[in-house]
């Protein structure tokens, strides 16, 4: 009898990381006005120092878009042919020397020859699928500062990987168009890993906050000739074991083919809704990598092209994958309770218009959840896979400005409480992502200024906890 093929489907069983919830140093209010290096520290921290490291392979099948091999050695061919070859012999004709013996000492100029391989990447690609145009290039300039709308930082990554088309594309980059990011070492030492893993990290962060419809975000570090895959979403991050850059030609070839929102998803019923985001009330949730990501907008439901309705309230958040969702909560609240002893809906509950978890489309015209299980491929990582330590920043005092930043109420961080977790019991926590539309548009509680409003809100939240 043929061996059962293993349910990539199951559950994980490994330890939930939100329960009980987790301190996250990024929502306190002080790393709000802290510096650059203390953010990127607050970043750290709240991923416990730690990160999966996985196989490259894996990370390829798991992380990674499918890649064709064909197309991939068809490129490779391609390369080695012509005049000027990009590849002579087994390194990259632009890279004679490793990057360490190097006679520059400016790293700018040492990578540079990144940005001419990739275009020879793309042109062959291009010619191999029959004339498909890319859709990201690549572009280094560490002296420049990417724009971002929703929070102040003036970290530079030394590349990223940009949406061909957009608006940043060519000009001055934003943090919203950017599909990978790069940071880049001249030596190879524990020094400059460590100072590359924290502004990754920092990076990968502000990616994901930057764009509310992300769904997760990808990097790479190198290190001399050594060069390591990072990704991201909001339940996990994953470091690629390092390879050659210079000299394995075949994964860097596969690495690379690889304001107002419009949110879209269904119901459970299968009907598809609409929302344009109007105003945001709250995002500050955002600014922990791992975690839920709670954000709150006034929206308008959008039927076809045109706002239709009154406003209402949008909550866009990740939640656990196990979790009971918030619209069925409600839902059994009423249906428990005696149809004479239902209070008004208007007093302790806000009226659901529509709810459901986020649905992606794929190419054989069917639909998934947007949530662990889809990113990565179907797989789960075993709980056998080794930790990849990020080595903590040093923290510069500099001095403090006014900053834009999060909407909404902050956590003091005398109102978290610590939790401490050993290395070998770092906590992976799947998260599907949920949207949730309410009909009545509030106030936020800490924005009233009537004393009398203020006690009937508040007197209004124990019927949610009876």
């Amino acid at each position: 009898m043929a061996k059962r093929k293993p349910n990539r489907q199951a559950k994980s069983n490994l330890p939930r990381a939100a329960s009980p919830a987790a301190s996250k140093r990024t929502l306190t209010a002080s790393c709000c006005s802290a510096s650059l290096q203390e953010k990127r520290q607050a970043a750290i921290d709240d991923t416990q120092g730690y990160s999966r490291l996985v196989p490259l392979q894996t990370f390829f099948r798991s992380q990674m878009p499918p890649v064709d091999l064909k197309l991939v050695k068809a490129v490779l061919k391609s390369l080695r042919s012509g005049q000027n070859p990009v590849i002579v012999g087994k390194r990259w004709a632009d890279f004679p020397v490793d990057p360490a013996k190097s006679k520059h000492e400016i790293e700018e100029v040492i990578f540079r020859p990144l940005i001419d391989i990739v275009k020879a990447v793309a042109k062959a690609a291009t010619v191999a699928l029959g004339g498909d145009e890319p859709r990201c290039t690549y572009e280094s300039n560490p002296n420049a500062i990417p724009a971002s709308r929703w929070r102040d930082n003036s970290t530079r990554p030394d590349a990223w990987i940009i949406r061909m088309g957009s608006k940043s594309s060519g000009k001055e980059a934003h943090w919203m168009d950017m599909a990978a990011t790069g940071e880049f070492k001249k030596k190879e030492n524990e020094t400059n890993t460590a100072d590359n893993n924290n502004k990754m990290l920092w990076s990968l962060q502000h990616c994901m906050v930057e764009d509310a419809r992300r769904r997760f975000a990808f990097g790479f570090t190198i290190e001399n000739t050594s060069m390591r895959l990072w990704w991201c979403n909001r339940g996990l991050v994953v470091v690629s074991t390092p390879f050659n850059f210079v000299r394995d030609h075949t994964n860097f070839v596969r690495r690379l083919e690889n304001g107002q929102f419009d949110m879209e998803w269904q119901s459970k019923s299968g009907e598809k809704q609409v929302y344009r985001t109007l105003e945001l009330i709250s995002d500050y949730g955002a600014d922990a990598l791992i975690g839920p990501a709670g954000r709150v907008w006034i929206a308008q439901r959008v039927v076809s092209g045109q706002l239709m309705g009154d406003p209402a309230i949008l909550k866009d958040i990740w939640i656990e994958d196990d979790r009971k969702r918030e619209g069925d909560i409600i839902r059994e609240i009423y249906d428990s309770l005696p149809s004479d002893d239902q209070p008004e809906p208007s007093k302790p509950f806000l009226t659901v218009l529509c709810h459901g978890d986020v649905l992606v489309p794929s190419a054989d015209n069917t639909t998934h959840p947007d949530n662990h299980t889809l990113h990565l491929h179907g797989r789960f990582l075993s709980e056998t896979c080794p930790i990849y330590r990020f080595t903590p920043a040093a923290l510069r005092k500099t001095a403090s400005r006014p900053l834009k930043g999060a909407v909404g109420t902050h956590y003091t961080e005398a109102m978290l409480h610590e939790r401490y977790i050993e290395p070998n019991l770092i906590p992976i926590s799947p998260r599907t992502h949920y949207r949730i539309v309410f009909k009545e548009v509030c106030r936020p509680i800490h924005d009233e200024i009537s004393l009398p409003a203020v006690f009937k809100g508040l007197s209004q939240m124990p019927y949610a906890y009876a």
